[in-house]
């Protein structure tokens, strides 16, 4: 039975899909058979019941967990991973991982908060749709910040800003597991500057760091700009029905960004005063995570 000694445990739409491809791509790194497993979610998560097939901790306990990683290799990987970015809100999460044999590292990769709520929403109104009848960013904050009862069945969007308080969160990770098992690194830091970024993660977990010169570094999981609402629907229908797994996937995946997908507007002067704003609100919370944790947050100023 295998199990992870390496999860991406945080935080949404902060660059976990990029890092997890760029980690599984290196030959000493095993990755599970799905990005983002879920199986470590608690009952009361709003993304519980998206889990793929129904495979949670609930069902299938600590063996099902094993499940997810057939490509292992004992003699060729040192590292194995996946990446379940909402793992840093889990509640339940210390007790399923306190009976896993294998004590994981974790991973958290954090982006400036207020870009990470403007990305979300971003996100949500274009690609899945869950905030298409939200009109502005401007709309998204207020109802956000009233907790407006529009967002009761919207979960993810409804803390939307408390999910950047970042500290609050790693906070119980490090109470639980200790400071030297938590790793945190910057999503501005794999996006300027990826091969060096990639090669101190490369280090940091042990595997050779030289593999990545050369590298192509893509970008994935960006937002993106809905031409047809009606076609990305049925898409979106066609990937359910399919459970995730569509027959030749890449393929169907590029003609639909080509015919369906288009560059999204640049963040308009508007939306930048109020990303400034909430920059705000949130620089107490990020100096104090910069504080507790040695993090450099100066490239989110």
């Amino acid at each position: 039975m295998t199990f992870p000694n390496l999860i991406i445990a945080g935080a949404p739409k902060c660059g976990s899909t990029s890092l997890f491809n760029y980690l599984v791509d290196h030959p000493e790194v095993c990755g599970s058979d799905i990005k983002e497993t879920g199986y470590l979610f608690d009952k009361e998560y709003p993304l519980f019941k998206n889990v793929k097939d129904g495979r949670n901790w609930y069902k299938g306990g600590v063996s099902g967990y094993g499940d997810f990683f057939p490509k292992y290799n004992k003699s060729v990987h040192k590292v194995v991973v996946e990446a379940t970015p909402d793992y840093m809100y889990q509640l339940a999460i210390f007790d399923k991982l306190a009976q896993i044999p294998v004590k994981p590292d974790i991973v958290f990769i954090l982006r400036d908060p207020a870009m990470r709520a403007y990305s979300l929403y971003k996100y949500a109104k274009n690609n899945i749709g869950t905030a298409e009848n939200i009109n502005t960013f401007t709309e998204f904050v207020d109802l956000v910040s009233s907790q407006d009862k529009l967002l009761n069945d919207r979960g993810i969007l409804k803390n939307a800003i408390n999910h950047g308080i970042y500290i609050n969160f790693i906070r119980r990770w490090i109470d639980e597991l200790g400071r030297h098992k938590v790793h945190v690194y910057l999503f501005e830091s794999m996006k300027g500057f990826p091969l060096e970024f990639m090669k101190g993660v490369a280090k940091d977990i042990g595997v050779r760091d030289e593999w990545y010169d050369g590298y192509k570094f893509s970008v994935e999981n960006e937002s993106f700009a809905v031409n047809s609402r009606a076609i990305h629907s049925r898409a979106k229908s066609i990937y359910r029905n399919f459970g995730g797994y569509v027959p030749f996937k890449g393929a169907a995946k590029k003609a639909y960004k080509y015919f369906n997908t288009s560059k999204l507007t640049a963040i308009t002067q508007e939306e930048t005063e109020l990303v400034n704003r909430l920059r705000e609100f949130y620089l107490p919370h990020n100096l104090e995570l910069a504080s507790q944790l040695s993090v450099d947050i100066s490239l989110w100023r």
